[in-house]
């Protein structure tokens, strides 16, 4: 159609004028909360309230002499570097994603321009301009409003009337696109020649000129936004709730059961069990109001510690990362819990074009109807090669340009199969270009076809492909000019000539599936352009060669032609004539084989579903290792046993599926629903690849599904993750981050659990051993700070390991906290808290840290120990019982101390800490602030904190004592951990025992970071 019209779009300085003018198409952007709204969201948090509720109860005490303003000012500055902490986080980590979006999501279109305004030219969409006139191909997502000029196409426009069913648009005759229109004209969506943004173009080929542009659209004025649309909940988020619940549950009784056992110690054991002193004890109003007050702030404390709130920013961290290094690797995630979810996949239905292979077709050999193969154009004698030139040059609607720089041709438009065959007529040398000229034949019929496509050349009727009729067809008339030629070689073109319209000549040409054509052509064209008659015993001969040839992976187009005009019913002309069958190739991606293996590694099925013949299919299938000695899958089904298969049938061979042959888009779809239904009570983690319109029905019942970089922009819509470059091993990578974020989550949780363990078990059994508070409210919420906030970066970083490839995925409804996670949570939460008890009650650790005995100090020293810099929540007389502040000091450090060691045994299950550690700078950077941070605010915390500088043989007892959660934790993977730890080592033994497995290569392109043109090659 390019090449047969004369519409002429924006020459470059136009479009210049046209954007100061008129302006660019960019939609408003969504409103964005600032970073004041978003830390006013943060105190909505029910834990916030709950603290400003203590902090006002505090601050009431204190003025009646009850309790001290210090209290109260550190709940205060508490909570306002908590909201901090999360709303800075947040608010990063949406700018760091909407940038990243922006980067990697901008959408081009085809349109006209250059000197000349004739000039096809990709551009961003968002730097169209009014009267930009646009060209519109099966697929594209309309970019703006705006005039048909020339072509028709049926679009779907449900993103703006919510209607599904296609409606067609063509251009008005005559006008160009000059036609005026008034307001509600403009924006009728029922306008057969208008096109609206948003729309989706599902067949055909047409030029807009456009009129409307950014918010000045329909879909700018509806704010229509089809990603918004999905809200599927992902196995991450009920997961998560899942464990929110389960700990609200637990700290809510623990929080009771202790704000209960204290009121107890306070009003009974503390009085020796007596009635007497019991009543004495609660007529004191002022006292007992402020041990219940003390009751309810132990009872949020404990609230506060179980809740990891540390975990959405830690989430959010590791998505963010994850995120940045997909990008590089080419994936762009979407969905940002769609990246994870992929780390759960248990069965891939996966697209064969583009992603297995190269999805670039290119010409191996036309096999005439005597089945001689010809490869290249030159070899084809003259009247079947003038005929096939025709017919590959006029039902075609790309347009070939030689690029000035590399001298190489260039093919703009159309499809693949368009490329393809015209590839054939350059192949081999043949690349002249048409300004080029040496006075050969071959120059001279070139030229002639060229100036016939542009000037006289007449598509009268199109029926465009589609994957339930499998063939296109074009019938176009020849005007004066291009009689010419035809009359030059009326000997080839004798037999098409028959029929006359007019002053005009017409042929039809059809180009669809061989088995198509074969039984509807009578006749076929010998070497010497003779007819020959197609009987049964003739077609069988040429199918069966067909077969021969799909069996090894070429895709096959018979062209025929004939001088039938096409009819409205969209069936293939009578009398038509085989020309022969076209083999093109579409070589496998050479990682495609490695990326198979690596799959069947991680226990993820991988079924190819495609629309070529099984033959051509399952070739493929065996050269990637799908179909095979070694392989678990062995079916292969085409679409129309699918479609007589039930869902209970399907279910049953769906373990052994590995390819789905002929497949409709409808077919991917109740694949993605059975597969989701079956394999356990919660059904398989499913996975689709998709890049065309119709597999966006697929793609939103999908788990986590993928769209491919050169696909439709709806399929990109509906899906999670968009695969940027089309492979199949950037699908791998995915997978891969998936895992590693989920192991991160399990980490930290682990993490959390455990000192939420240990110091709910201490504030419990501290009143009962004479101390009110082993740790204070602000030290608690110090260290509910240092284990949230600071461990959620030390995680986030973790590194992408390889070796997690090795292990089974994990079902959907497995729970974040695993039997194996318990034992660790309940073994060392106990060892921490028998610790932290020890320390608390053992005499000999006592006078480690009581400088009153302490031959360190001198008696005038100890006379000066007056315990000033300590905070008034116990008098001296009770400081002087619990041991003195540098003893209290001590426990508070210990305390933090053994909880940061304990990283270092949750971050692996392997007995080697060490392992891959430097991987994850931010681990060792954060732990040892943690470290720095809590020495200084021991040595000058002071009244706030309650802590006295500790001297450096202090220091050293609690280093000593700390590190040993970590023999410990050793001690417990061997003796009960043993089988776990030797299933991990063999993972690791087995993926990277020789230097070209898969794994091993992988890990390799970890180490070196890739740039944003490269994926991670294991070629």
């Amino acid at each position: 159609m390019w090449k047969s019209s004369t519409i002429k779009g924006l020459t470059d300085a136009e479009a210049r004028r046209s954007l100061s003018i008129g302006g660019n198409n960019l939609l408003p952007a969504p409103e964005q909360a600032s970073f004041w709204d978003k830390y006013k969201e943060n105190f909505d948090d029910p834990l916030i309230h709950i603290l400003c509720v203590a902090l006002g109860v505090i601050f009431v005490l204190a003025i009646a002499g009850y309790a001290e303003l210090m209290e109260g000012g550190g709940i205060g500055l508490s909570i306002i570097i908590s909201t901090l902490v999360a709303t800075y986080s947040e608010y990063k980590n949406e700018n760091s994603f909407r940038v990243l979006q922006e980067k990697a999501s901008k959408i081009r279109t085809l349109c006209l321009r250059g000197v000349d305004g004739k000039k096809p030219t990709q551009i961003p969409i968002d730097f169209l301009v009014m009267e930009d006139v646009v060209i519109l191909q099966g697929g594209d997502k309309v970019p703006a409003d705006g005039e048909l000029v020339a072509g028709s196409i049926m679009v779907d426009q449900s993103s703006l009337n919510g209607e599904s069913v296609p409606v067609e648009k063509t251009a008005r005759k005559g006008l160009n696109g000059d036609h005026k229109h008034g307001k509600e004209e403009k924006e009728d969506l029922e306008s057969s020649h208008r096109v609206f943004r948003g729309s989706v173009v599902e067949e055909g080929e047409a030029m807009m000129k456009i009129d409307g542009l950014g918010k000045e659209t329909v879909f700018g004025k509806l704010a229509i936004d089809l990603s918004s649309t999905d809200k599927r909940k992902q196995p991450l988020k009920m997961k998560l709730e899942t464990l929110a619940q389960q700990i609200a549950q637990l700290s809510y009784a623990g929080a009771v059961l202790i704000a209960v056992s204290f009121l107890f110690k306070q009003f009974v054991m503390d009085n020796h069990f007596s009635l007497a002193e019991t009543t004495a004890y609660l007529s004191k109003w002022g006292v007992v109001v402020h041990d219940i007050v003390t009751a309810v702030i132990l009872a949020i404390i404990i609230v506060v510690c179980a809740v990891p709130e540390g975990l959405p920013t830690m989430i959010a961290v590791v998505l963010s990362l994850n995120m940045s290094r997909l990008l590089s690797n080419q994936v762009l995630v979407r969905h940002l819990l769609g990246i994870e979810t992929s780390g759960c996949l248990e069965i891939l239905f996966t697209d064969k074009t583009g992603t297995v292979t190269e999805g670039q077709f290119s010409p191996h050999a036309f096999i005439g109807t005597q089945l001689h193969s010809y490869a290249n154009l030159d070899e084809i004698p003259g009247g079947l090669s003038s005929v096939l030139r025709f017919c590959i040059e006029a039902s075609s609607s790309t347009v070939v340009r030689r690029d000035p720089v590399t001298d190489k041709l260039d093919f703009f438009g159309s499809n693949a199969t368009d490329a393809s065959l015209l590839k054939y007529l350059y192949k081999h040398g043949n690349t002249r270009s048409e300004n080029v000229d040496d006075g050969s034949a071959d120059c001279e019929l070139r030229k002639l076809i060229i100036e016939m496509d542009r000037t006289h050349l007449d598509v009268h009727k199109e029926v465009r492909f589609t994957s339930k009729s499998k063939f296109s067809a074009r019938s176009v008339r020849f005007a004066k000019g291009a009689y010419s030629f035809v009359n030059g070689h009326r000997e080839a073109f004798r037999h098409f000539l028959d029929r006359k319209e007019g002053s005009s000549y017409q042929i039809s040409i059809v180009r669809g599936a061989p088995e198509i054509l074969l039984e509807n052509c009578a006749h076929g064209m010998d070497s010497k352009g003779e007819l020959i008659l197609l009987d049964k015993f003739e077609r069988d001969r040429i199918q069966a060669t067909v077969n021969q040839l799909s069996s090894k992976g070429q895709r096959l187009v018979a062209i025929g032609a004939t001088a039938e005009p096409l009819t409205d019913d969209a069936e293939i002309p009578r009398d038509c004539i085989l020309l022969g069958v076209m083999c093109l190739i579409d070589k496998v991606r050479p990682n495609s084989i490695r990326c198979i293996e690596m799959a069947a590694q991680a226990g993820v099925q991988v079924v190819m579903v495609t629309g070529d013949k099984s033959e051509t299919a399952v070739a493929v299938a065996k050269e990637i290792g799908l179909l095979g000695p070694h392989s678990i899958t062995d079916v292969v089904i085409n679409s129309h046993e699918l479609r007589h298969m039930s869902d209970q049938k399907l279910a049953q061979i769906l373990p052994r599926l590995a390819v789905v042959a002929r497949a409709l888009p409808s077919d991917k779809a109740r694949l993605v629903t059975v597969a989701q239904h079956c394999g356990g009570r919660a059904g398989k983690v499913v996975g689709m690849t998709g890049d065309g319109i119709n597999d966006s029905a697929a793609l939103k019942k999908a788990d986590v599904s993928f769209a491919m970089g050169h696909g439709a922009e709806v399929a990109k819509e509906a899906s999670d993750i968009v695969i940027l470059d089309n492979r199949l091993s950037s699908i791998i990578s995915a997978i891969l981050y998936g895992r590693t974020i989920f192991k991160t989550i399990r980490k930290f949780v682990m993490f959390q659990s455990t000192i939420n363990l240990a110091s709910t078990f201490i504030v419990f059994v501290g009143p009962f051993m004479g101390f009110d508070f082993p740790l204070t409210l602000i030290q608690l919420l110090w260290v509910n700070l240092v284990m949230d906030t600071l461990a959620a970066l030390a995680f986030g970083g973790e590194p992408a390991d390889p070796v997690f490839l090795m292990e089974p995925p994990l079902a959907r409804d497995q729970p974040i906290i695993s039997q194996r996670m318990w034992r660790s949570i309940v073994s060392n939460g106990l060892y921490i808290a028998f610790c932290s008890v020890t320390f608390l009650t053992w005499d000999p650790i006592l006078s480690m840290f009581d400088r009153r005995i302490s031959a360190e100090l001198s008696p005038v020293d100890v006379a000066d120990l007056d315990y000033k810099d300590t905070a008034k929540v116990e008098d001296v007389k009770d400081l002087r019982i619990q041991g003195g502040p540098v003893f209290l000091t001590a426990f508070f450090s210990f305390f933090i101390f053994v909880c940061t060691f304990n990283a270092f045994n949750v971050r692996t299950p392997k007995l080697n800490l060490w392992q891959n550690i430097t991987k994850n700078k931010g681990f060792l950077v954060v732990i040892a602030a943690i470290f720095i941070l809590q020495i200084l605010f021991c040595q000058v915390g002071g009244a706030l904190l309650r802590t006295v500088p500790l001297t450096l043989r202090e220091w050293a007892c609690l280093f000593i004592m700390s590190v040993m959660v970590v023999p410990f934790d050793l001690l417990r993977k061997i003796l009960f951990e043993a089988e776990g730890v030797q299933q991990t080592r063999r993972y690791h033994e087995a993926a990277l025992r020789t230097p070209n497995t898969p794994v091993k290569k992988l890990q390799i392109q970890l180490d070196n970071p890739v740039t944003e043109t490269n994926d991670i090659k294991m070629d």
